[in-house]
């Protein structure tokens, strides 16, 4: 959920101060969910790609690392839509706890 509201805290000309820290935010949460994808991936063996969740998480990790992987290179200067797609993606994170909750 917070990931949800940090992805949510981009405007048009907003603070450089506030964008520095979504994108600082955006490597942290990049780092846990590849770190969980890592985790559950050991843990469940073969099992883990049974569960469709998992392959969205474990596809939108992928992603992720990849356009990092890009960026970092030089690959994709200035490429925002790229960013803003996988933005949109790990936003679909949070249907899971919705799946979950039967009040909503």
């Amino acid at each position: 959920m917070l990931n949800t509201c940090v992805l949510a805290m981009r405007w048009f000309d907003e603070p450089t101060e506030l964008a520095d820290i979504v994108v600082v935010a955006n490597y942290v949460f990049m780092t846990i969910f590849t770190l969980e994808a890592l985790f559950k991936i050991v843990a469940m063996r073969g099992l883990y790609f049974r569960d469709s969740w998992n392959i969205f998480d474990f596809t939108v990790v992928t992603f992720t690392l990849l356009i990092l992987g890009l960026q970092v290179t030089g690959w994709l200067e200035g490429a925002e839509s790229s960013t803003t797609i996988l933005r949109c993606l790990r936003i679909g994170r949070v249907l899971r706890l919705v799946r979950r909750v039967k009040g909503l």
